[in-house]
C-alpha cells in the first residue's frame, strides 16, 4: 500500500508507490505584488474569485486540501456573510491561514481578522473526520492529482458523504488526454492525472449531478484557431491587439473545456 507523503515526485520515485504530494500552487497574491507572474497565476486567480462569489449566506464551507488557504482573502471581502471556513489538509504544515495573512505574511488573530468562523483539521480527503451532511460548499482545486487514483476516487465519495442535501462542489484539475497514461504527468509534483472519463464516472458512482465544466487554461495556438474561425473573430482580433494572451487565454478558455489544460467541474449532491 502507497503511504510515502513527500514534497514532490524527484528522479528516482516511483509515483505507484507514494500516497501523495504536499506541494502547494504559487501564492498568486505574492506574484502580482512582486510583478512577476505567469498565465497560471492568472488563472488561478480569476478561479478562487469564481468560486468565492459562488458562495452565500450562512454557508458551512470545506475546503479540501487547502493548504495556505488562498481563499480566505477573497472569502474576508466578497463573502464574508458565510457561516464559516474549514480547511483540511494532509500536511499540517501548510496549513498558515488561521494563523498569518497569507497576502502580506503578517500575523493574524483569525477571530478578530475574518467575519466567519475559521477552522483547520489535519487530515486525509480520502477519509474525512466530518460528519454527514455537514457543508453546504466545497472547494476542492488543483488537489486530486496530488494523490492515488484510489483515493482521489475515495475523496469523492466522502465529498459527497459530507455534503448536505442540494450542496455544491467545485473540483478542478488537469485535463489529461484519454490516451496518456495518468502516471506519465505534466508536473513532478503530481501523482495521477485524471481523464474527463474518468472524473465524469466517479462523479456518477458517488451519484453527484454535474451541473457545469468550464475551460480553465488552454494553448494559446488552441484558443486563437477556434475563434479566428469563428462569427467573432473580428472583436476577436481587437481583443488581441491589446489583452496579452496571459489575461485573455484563461477568460476565453472557459465554453473549451475539451481542449483546456485545466478544468473546473461544478456538481451537485
Amino acid at each position: 500500500m502507497a503511504d510515502k507523503i513527500v514534497y514532490r515526485v524527484e528522479d528516482g520515485m516511483n509515483r505507484k508507490e507514494l500516497k501523495a504530494t504536499t506541494y502547494q500552487m504559487r501564492n498568486f497574491y505574492h506574484q502580482f505584488r512582486d510583478g512577476f507572474f505567469t498565465i497560471l497565476d492568472v488563472m488561478n486567480y480569476i478561479q478562487h474569485y469564481s468560486i468565492v462569489m459562488m458562495m452565500k449566506p450562512e454557508w458551512e464551507v470545506l475546503d479540501m486540501c487547502c493548504g495556505r488557504s488562498l481563499l480566505l482573502p477573497m472569502i474576508r471581502y466578497y463573502a464574508k456573510d458565510i457561516n464559516s471556513y474549514t480547511g483540511i489538509d494532509i500536511d499540517s504544515s501548510n496549513m498558515v491561514g488561521d494563523k498569518i495573512n497569507i497576502c502580506n505574511g503578517k500575523p493574524i488573530n483569525p477571530q478578530e481578522h475574518y467575519p466567519f468562523k475559521v477552522k483547520m483539521v489535519s487530515g486525509d480527503v480520502a477519509k474525512m473526520p466530518f460528519q454527514d451532511n455537514s457543508f453546504h460548499f466545497i472547494v476542492y482545486t488543483s488537489s486530486i492529482e496530488h494523490m492515488q487514483k484510489v483515493d482521489g476516487e475515495k475523496s469523492i465519495h466522502e465529498a459527497y458523504r459530507v455534503l448536505k442535501p442540494g450542496g455544491i462542489m467545485v473540483l478542478s484539475c488537469p485535463n489529461t488526454p484519454e490516451d496518456q497514461n495518468g502516471y506519465n504527468t505534466q508536473y513532478r509534483a503530481h501523482i495521477y492525472e485524471w481523464k474527463i472519463s474518468e472524473l465524469e464516472t466517479e462523479f456518477k458512482r458517488a451519484h453527484f449531478k454535474v451541473l457545469n465544466r468550464i475551460g480553465l487554461v488552454s494553448r494559446k495556438r488552441d484558443v486563437d484557431t477556434l475563434l479566428d474561425k469563428s462569427p467573432f473573430a473580428q472583436p476577436f482580433q481587437t481583443i488581441k491587439s491589446f489583452i496579452p494572451g496571459i489575461f485573455y487565454i484563461p477568460v476565453l478558455s472557459a465554453p473549451f473545456y475539451q481542449i483546456a489544460k485545466e478544468v473546473l467541474y461544478v456538481v451537485k449532491k
